[in-house]
């Protein structure tokens, strides 16, 4: 019975454990402050990334940057 709960448990667990890495979006703007969102994947995160920083409305010092989480 305990082989079998094991067995049951790390199919349950080692799926999260793969996926277990994020990525955040940090946001930096004199006017709002900082502001951090998690994205699904470093390409999608600098995508975003680039569309705040060439947004029209003005905000001078506006920057963003890519980390990733565990």
């Amino acid at each position: 019975m305990k082989r079998l709960l094991l067995a049951l448990s790390a199919v349950i667990v080692l799926p999260n454990a793969v996926n277990a890495e994020s990525y955040w979006l940090i946001l930096f703007d004199v006017k709002t402050g900082i502001e951090k969102i998690e994205m699904e994947s470093i390409e999608q995160c600098e995508e975003n990334g680039e569309k705040f920083k060439n947004m029209k409305f003005y905000a001078p010092h506006k920057n963003y940057v890519c980390l990733r989480g565990k």
